[in-house]
């Protein structure tokens, strides 16, 4: 009995370090007026921390000069073609936010797939039972392991989009 509490203790742990129960996207601006987002407040500089916003969507906007026109470096006409266009930026937010609310989804149901373990581990009957749901558990926990390793995939995406409006944004 004190394996599947442990099991089921591992897995509560695991779903509790791998996430915060919803994920939310942190804003903050930086000491050189630039809006920043992460999904990991752990990644916003400690001295703007405590102005950081939880916020579930991403704002885009275009770049504007003084003059109100769209800021841009020279030749940066030339790279339009080439270049992401903050069309296909949102169109990205869009997936993004799509795979998060997706994860979102599965996290719920990882928890609910764990409390029904946990009130199944109370009625087991004999080792027969027992073997079945450390099965269960460690099939769970697989589970866990690879939702974690879709949060950290979306964490290393969203890192790059906000790198890519970075450079939209400079005109780079």
């Amino acid at each position: 009995m004190r394996k599947i509490r442990f099991f089921i203790f591992l897995a509560a742990a695991l779903l509790v370090a791998g996430t915060t129960g919803e994920a939310r996207i942190y804003r903050y601006t930086d000491n050189n007026g630039v809006t920043r987002y992460t999904n990991d407040l752990s990644s916003v500089p400690e001295s703007y921390r405590n102005t950081a916003e939880a916020t579930r969507e991403i704002p885009v906007r275009p770049a504007r000069a003084e003059d109100g026109t769209k800021a841009t470096k020279p030749g940066a006409e030339e790279k339009a073609d080439e270049s992401k266009t903050f069309q296909d930026m949102e169109e990205r937010r869009l997936e993004l936010e799509a795979k998060k609310q997706a994860l979102d989804e599965k996290y719920q149901d990882l928890i609910r797939q764990q409390k029904k373990l946990k009130d199944a581990g109370k009625q087991l009957k004999g080792k027969k039972q027992v073997r079945a749901h450390r099965e269960k558990v460690q099939a769970l926990n697989e589970k866990i392991r690879a939702y974690q390793e879709e949060q950290n995939a979306l964490k290393a995406e969203i890192e790059q989009y906000n790198k890519e409006m970075d450079d939209l944004r400079d005109g780079s």
